[in-house]
């Protein structure tokens, strides 16, 4: 998103911080937080890529930092069930998308295996349209 000029800065998000701070040094995120709500904050669009089973979560713990006119979307795989849930989980003003663009476009790591940031490359899709 960054490199097509779509945003300023991509803030990341998760439970350790040695992983976040290999993907700042990777240049995968600019910054960090350790805290879902304070990476969220004053975000214009927030990407959900987490577990499935914890998504729900997530948008809860996010929702009160979500400004009026952001955009959440997700990289999860599954759809259906979840999607009217996230989206009810939406304050009012903020509205959640579902990604019609393949998850090797959109998702900026990809993991080899199951193996952890370290062994993951980014996505570089010309033909993805963002």
């Amino acid at each position: 998103m960054r490199e097509k000029g779509l945003c300023n800065s991509v803030i990341g998000y998760g439970r350790k911080e040695g992983n976040l701070l290999r993907a700042k040094a990777r240049g995968i995120i600019d910054d960090y937080r350790l805290d879902a709500a304070a990476a969220a904050e004053g975000a214009d669009i927030v990407v959900l890529a987490t577990p499935v089973g914890i998504l729900g979560t997530v948008a809860s713990d996010i929702r009160a930092a979500l400004k009026k006119g952001s955009i959440v979307t997700d990289v999860g795989s599954v759809k259906g069930a979840l999607v009217s849930y996230l989206e009810s989980l939406m304050p009012e003003g903020v509205r959640f998308i579902v990604p019609i663009l393949s998850q090797a476009a959109i998702n900026p790591v990809s993991t080899t295996h199951g193996q952890p940031l370290q062994w993951c490359s980014m996505h570089r899709d010309s033909n993805a349209g963002l």
